[in-house]
């Protein structure tokens, strides 16, 4: 999700769905989460520099869509 209206269904883009989606064609049963290691500038507060945090609610309701987009493929 580029753009904070979310608008734009971009679970697709990357490697990483491809990924998700050929490993539980290959084991269906197979645990999957979720590690973040960034999020899109939008969902930061703090403005910039070191005060800068993705750990907020928007932050968090990012990731939380995110993983619902995920659940639901196939």
């Amino acid at each position: 999700m580029h753009t904070a209206d979310r608008s734009e269904d971009d679970i697709h883009e990357g490697y990483e769905t491809w990924l998700l989606q050929e490993a539980k064609r290959r084991n269906p049963a197979i645990p999957t989460y979720m590690l973040s290691w960034t999020a899109p500038a939008w969902t930061a507060s703090g403005g910039p520099g070191p005060n800068r945090t993705f750990m907020n609610p928007v932050g968090a309701a990012y990731h939380v869509e995110y993983m619902r987009q995920v659940r639901t493929l196939p």
